[in-house]
């Protein structure tokens, strides 16, 4: 019975094996990583590889955006309920090894410095992040919220290594078109014509006047 046993087991094993081997796995060194930020135009004098290339080589790891958001508990009838509350911006670290006199560094440190006085609009840098080929992350609004420190030494001789953290108020992929601050602004709500009092003007629904435009457009009805 106990050698029945065991080859039950083994036989188990075996086809937990085959089918694990079936599996279209993500592994973790499949990525792809594309920077563009057109105020300050990515490049780097001291290689003759492409931008693409660049990032390939220089990047250690990315880590991806949590998910998270506020949670409210609030009694109701003498139940707790909990409610999810206002979420947290999307803010992800990529960790890179760099070229020459700290060029990579010194790059997205002026990228960051020109979001300090600059415009949004202006200064925003779009960052996509692929898995074996599918877009797991989009924005065209980043920031650059952090660039580490690198700690330079006479005890070795290895890579300098730094950290960039990037902040997005959204993010899209292939299997969602867009979540985030936009996805609650008016510019995504349906709109409703005011009608002929105010020409052709079209207003979001969530608006004040868009609220008030089914009421005008019966009174431009009657004329």
């Amino acid at each position: 019975m106990p050698q029945a046993g065991i080859l039950q087991d083994q036989s188990s094993i075996v086809k937990i094996m085959r089918n694990a081997f079936k599996v279209n796995w993500t592994t973790v060194d499949d990525f792809e990583f594309i920077f563009y930020n057109r105020n300050r135009p990515f490049t780097i004098n001291t290689s003759t590889m492409n931008d693409k290339d660049l990032f390939d080589v220089a990047i250690i790891n990315i880590d991806l955006p949590q998910m998270g958001s506020s949670i409210e508990s609030v009694m109701q009838a003498g139940e707790w309920r909990v409610y999810n509350a206002k979420f947290e911006p999307f803010s992800f670290t990529i960790t890179f090894r760099d070229f020459a006199s700290l060029d990579l560094r010194n790059y997205f440190s002026q990228v960051w410095m020109d979001a300090q006085r600059g415009y949004f609009d202006d200064v925003k840098s779009t960052v996509e992040i692929r898995v074996k080929g599918k877009t797991v992350f989009k924005s065209d609004d980043c920031l650059i919220s952090a660039v580490s420190q690198v700690q330079l030494t006479n005890n070795e001789n290895q890579i300098a290594e730094f950290s960039v953290e990037f902040t997005s108020p959204y993010f899209s992929n292939d299997d969602v078109t867009k979540f985030g601050s936009d996805t609650f602004t008016n510019k995504n709500k349906p709109t409703i014509s005011v009608g002929k009092l105010f020409g052709e003007t079209t207003l979001p629904t969530g608006s004040i006047l868009g609220g008030l435009s089914n009421t005008i457009n019966k009174i431009t009805n009657w004329f």
